[in-house]
């Protein structure tokens, strides 16, 4: 084994020895170290391949790409497939990075020189173990801001995604990980999604399945997705019968000129209010089996239909072959 060629490949053992590395030295240094002896990659291979000459291109040019692909998130749907994409290409750009930031600075001329190991014996013997802690100072020291440098950019581009799916009008309701909310329901299958509504608690077997009818027509729908987690159906109008929300299995769009203000306080969760200040719709997706909702419905020709409160109500149903809860307005 010589030169800058790779005469093997790793094993499990191999990287046990890596690792190991970092456990008992601390040190990533050392690691680079167990990986050139067992690949085979000679010190200067290693530094000449993070050389500035290409270290000071490729760092800024991950960096740069990942400011792209989060500009290029910021202006599309977030309920379309690229938007995650677009901020997960981002990410792997910036961990890129990090490594080539790091890979630099341990194989650099500057670090190199300042390494005990490398001293004459006279120097060692004059420098003593203070010239070992300054080395590993500022050896650790520089890791340690690349390495905050890195985490605070990761967290920066999920807090831009996540902003920027929260303010928009459209998008669709991921199942959080709350607890089931008290209820009035004895007995309910093993199977069954619930729905808590303001003055009533539904569970559902069957899908698609209405859970509340207006006048004779279907207005609250739940079926259930690939994942046999609650998919809810449901369009909120307002006083001038234009449409203000709609919700169709889980996936939202609110109208940009028929609201007043949408609030989302997470990715689970959706509030929007009518232009006279009114809350019309509150919906949180509580976990896969269980959705809360607080509601105005408003249809033409029929009176309006309020159902809103803190729980499930004093009422359950459930198993019915119609819909759970029908109201007839029409005079």
């Amino acid at each position: 084994m010589s030169g800058n060629h790779v005469t093997g490949t790793m094993s499990p053992d191999d990287l046990a020895l890596a690792y190991n590395g970092i456990n008992m030295h601390g040190s990533l240094s050392q690691v680079l170290a167990n990986v050139r002896a067992r690949t085979g990659i000679s010190h200067t291979g290693v530094r000449a391949f993070f050389h500035w000459k290409f270290s000071g291109v490729l760092i800024p040019f991950f960096a740069g790409i990942s400011l792209g692909l989060i500009n290029i998130g910021l202006t599309l749907d977030p309920a379309s497939s690229t938007f995650h994409s677009s901020f997960y290409l981002a990410d792997l750009f910036l961990l890129a990075a990090f490594a080539w930031s790091l890979g630099y600075w341990l194989t650099s001329d500057y670090l190199h020189k300042r390494n005990p190991a490398l001293w004459s014996r006279k120097r060692q013997k004059r420098e003593g173990s203070s010239g070992v802690h300054r080395y590993r100072l500022l050896q650790r020291g520089v890791m340690t801001v690349i390495l905050l440098a890195f985490t605070g950019s990761v967290y920066e581009t999920t807090r831009i995604e996540e902003a920027r799916e929260l303010s928009s009008l459209n998008g669709v309701l991921i199942p959080a990980d709350d607890p089931m909310l008290p209820n009035s329901c004895r007995q309910i299958p093993d199977d069954a999604l619930l729905i808590y509504m303001g003055f009533a608690t539904s569970w559902v077997t069957q899908f698609p399945h209405t859970i509340i009818e207006v006048d004779g027509t279907p207005r609250l729908v739940i079926d259930h997705a690939e994942d046999k987690s609650i998919a809810i159906s449901l369009d909120i109008l307002g006083s001038d019968n234009k449409m203000i929300a709609e919700l169709n299995k889980n996936k939202f769009t609110v109208s940009p000129h028929n609201y007043f203000k949408m609030v989302r306080k997470d990715r689970s969760s959706l509030t929007v209010f009518d232009d006279y200040k009114r809350e019309v719709l509150n919906v949180r997706y509580l976990n896969p089996k269980a959705l809360w909702i607080n509601a105005e419905l408003k249809y033409p020709g029929s009176q309006p239909v309020i159902f809103k409160g803190s729980g499930g109500g004093g009422i359950c149903t459930g198993g019915s072959g119609r819909a759970e809860i029908a109201f007839e307005t029409r005079k």
